[in-house]
């Protein structure tokens, strides 16, 4: 899946060359470009068939209705917590008691909610580290349409926590963007709210 990083995430990426085995190699002399400028930025061909691709069976395609049955979410959920508690937590206890009194991001993030595009996963940042919104297709709506949850994580940004960089993470394949390309204008009352509220891409 690739990503594209925008505003001021640029100069973070700069000097570096997107090949086509998808990694980011240093480049040197005078053919350097930013990660953020559209030009400079080749996206890797469309997987077509990733199941097939990653050599997946067929038996592991079919859902197991046994396991479906028997798998207990919210119990996962609490293991995960107390393994987090357990390996992470309790190590570093010094360090989350601090982030108790105050936070001092450096940076904010406004990203997509698809589920596949975590930014503290693909970024690597660690608690405290980034201030994160994230919405359908990572929009940033204009002020004057009224507040929005995008809009007052922003202003609480760059007014209390004086963040220093802001990175809008946008990434391929994503729904969002695709119901704005295929809007087609409908009657507002027959649209869908996903709809409606990529419609503001187009202001």
């Amino acid at each position: 899946m690739a990503l594209a990083l925008g505003g001021r995430a640029r100069r973070l990426v700069s000097g570096t060359l997107v090949h086509q085995n998808g990694c980011l190699h240093k480049q040197t002399g005078s053919d350097r470009f930013q990660l953020g400028e559209a030009k400079a930025i080749r996206l890797l061909p469309r997987r077509t068939n990733m199941v097939q691709e990653l050599g997946m069976r067929e038996e592991f395609m079919q859902p197991n209705r046994e396991l479906e049955t028997n798998y207990d979410f919210l119990g996962e959920m609490r293991q995960r917590f107390l393994r987090f508690k357990r390996q992470k937590y309790l190590p570093e206890i010094e360090k989350f008691q601090a982030l108790v009194i105050a936070q001092s991001p450096k940076v904010m993030v406004i990203g997509c909610a698809d589920s596949r595009v975590c930014p503290s996963y693909v970024l690597g940042f660690q608690p405290g580290e980034a201030f994160t919104i994230r919405n359908v297709a990572n929009l940033v709506t204009p002020v004057q349409n009224g507040p929005t949850e995008t809009n007052s994580a922003l202003e609480f940004a760059v007014t209390t926590l004086l963040v220093e960089n802001i990175i809008v993470m946008g990434h391929s394949n994503c729904g969002g963007i695709a119901a704005l390309m295929n809007h087609q204008n409908h009657q507002e009352q027959h649209s869908s709210l996903v709809e409606r509220w990529v419609m503001n891409g187009k202001l």
